[in-house]
């Protein structure tokens, strides 16, 4: 099977810029957003079996260490015992914390290939947490030498490729390596060194390296963050447009007495009770995991830990699918300090992540909007300017709600250049035909006062409208910016 670049990746659905897609690979199809549960081949805390049962249809492991550690490989499924997607790192993790390996990139690719991995990586030099930009220059030069040399020395047209893009904090290396790696012949893009900025709570940090990243890597291509895998923050992540990750914390977390939630981390000395109804959760106390002996707790928890992980995939999917993304990180933003500032961050870039939401979605019960302009509401608010500017209206009539009954004078008349709009918090300005569409059906919001300078940007494209409300409060204030303006009688 011949995999080419551009050609193995399928957009089904968006929400902001998260996409549920499918990755083909020689063994079969990958949705996204998917995470990769890493295996630890020499102290596997959770059966492969039971990472199946809980719905991973992928998994990773490291490569380097199967290498360096001798071990008899052959087929990777086989020898992992895992029918699924296998995904294999090239040890640059072990790059990060040791400084240095002992392989050469030729050993790496070649040896991911003759154990049969669906999805390799190249090897590259992780940039990590660091003061010296230098350093992370040559990071880059490394990485982006690595990747150009890596297309001799790939054997097999089976595999897919990630091509690792460095830079860490400095976002202009990151652009500049993401540029680069974006015009090789990859099938998956992969941004390295988080784990570091995660450890420090520093996800802004992350969500500008991701930000700038995206801005240069081809839409057809699938996006991978390597070492990300807390519930909180995934869903920030996969709106900005990741679609992989790959993660050992559900086992990291486990031998620390960990205990994960969709919302936060806790010690399992802190808990009088367990908030969860996994398998595991199920069938035990706080207090029994914790008088258990240590091994069998960790495993214990590391099953725990792998069904959040699990649920909150299915949970981000969800919300892709039914256009309700931004409602997720809405009700994330107030599980931590560094996620609210996340929140923010975002919202200051609603509009470039109302260019990627969809206009429609399959199927929306309630969107909510607490004084925020979420994207939704930006790009309708564009449209509805668009549909202004291209009807030209010469009379228009502003009412407090679509039920309102006016008296008009008797040398008004309803043509075609009559324009009937009703005032909403959210949205401004709403055209009366648009009331009953998405997104504005669908919004629900605390009252709110519609904001006179967004009404102003719609109503004052043509300067010769003449604008008629019943809102006295509103009257006085348009008089205040414009010339003609009525005010109109209702019962």
């Amino acid at each position: 099977m011949r995999l080419e670049p551009d050609a193995v990746f399928e957009v089904k659905h968006r929400s902001l810029c998260g996409r549920i897609g499918r990755i083909k690979t020689k063994r079969g199809y990958l949705e996204t957003p998917a995470l990769f549960p890493v295996i630890d081949v020499k102290r596997q805390l959770v059966d492969v079996e039971r990472i199946r049962q809980l719905g991973f249809k992928a998994v990773m492991t490291n490569s380097y260490l199967l290498l360096k550690r001798g071990f008899k490989v052959g087929d990777i499924h086989q020898f992992l015992k895992f029918d699924g997607i296998v995904a294999t790192d090239s040890g640059a993790y072990q790059m990060l914390e040791f400084g240095e390996i002992n392989a050469t990139q030729e050993e790496i690719i070649r040896f991911q290939e003759e154990i049969d991995v669906d999805i390799g990586v190249i090897l590259d030099t992780p940039t990590g947490k660091t003061n010296s930009k230098e350093w992370a220059k040559q990071t880059v030069d490394k990485t982006l030498n690595n990747a150009v040399e890596s297309l001799e020395l790939r054997n097999r047209d089976d595999v897919l490729w990630v091509g690792p893009i460095q830079g860490g904090e400095y976002l202009d290396l990151v652009e500049f390596c993401a540029k680069k790696v974006a015009d090789l012949p990859f099938h998956i893009h992969g941004l390295g060194s988080p784990t570091e900025f995660l450890e420090g709570y520093r996800y802004q940090t992350i969500l500008e390296m991701i930000l700038i990243s995206k801005k240069h890597i081809p839409p057809s291509r699938p996006v991978h963050l390597f070492g990300a895998g807390h519930p909180a923050i995934l869903p920030y992540f996969v709106a900005l447009g990741i679609d992989l990750f790959d993660s050992a914390s559900y086992a990291l977390f486990a031998k620390d007495d960990r205990y994960l939630t969709p919302q936060k981390t806790y010690r399992l000395e802190t808990l009088t009770e367990l908030p969860c109804r996994c398998r595991v959760c199920e069938k035990h106390t706080a207090n029994e995991l914790r008088s258990m002996v240590q091994k069998q707790r960790e495993k214990l928890l590391a099953e725990h830990n792998l069904s959040v992980l699990a649920e909150e995939l299915s949970r981000i999917r969800l919300a892709i699918y039914q256009g309700t993304l931004w409602d997720l990180l809405q009700n994330r933003m107030h599980s931590h300090p560094q996620i609210f500032d996340a929140f923010r961050w975002m919202l200051r870039r609603a509009r470039y992540l109302a260019k990627y939401s969809p206009i429609t979605t399959p199927s929306v019960s309630g969107l909510f909007a607490f004084g925020y302009d979420r994207p939704e509401v930006i790009l309708f608010r564009e449209r509805i300017r668009q549909f202004v500017s291209q009807l030209e209206p010469k009379r228009l009539v502003i009412l407090s709600s679509k039920d309102q009954v006016l008296i008009l004078k008797d040398d008004w008349r309803f043509d075609d250049k009559t324009l009937i709009m009703v005032l909403d918090g959210q949205f401004g300005l709403v055209p009366l035909e648009m009331l009953d569409v998405y997104p504005v059906y669908q919004t629900a919001s605390r009252k709110t006062k519609p904001d006179i300078r967004k009404i102003l940007s719609i109503i004052n494209i043509q300067e010769s409208v003449l604008v008629a409300t019943v809102d006295a409060e509103l009257y006085s204030a348009l008089r205040r910016k414009l010339k003609n303006v009525e005010r109109l009688s209702a019962t």
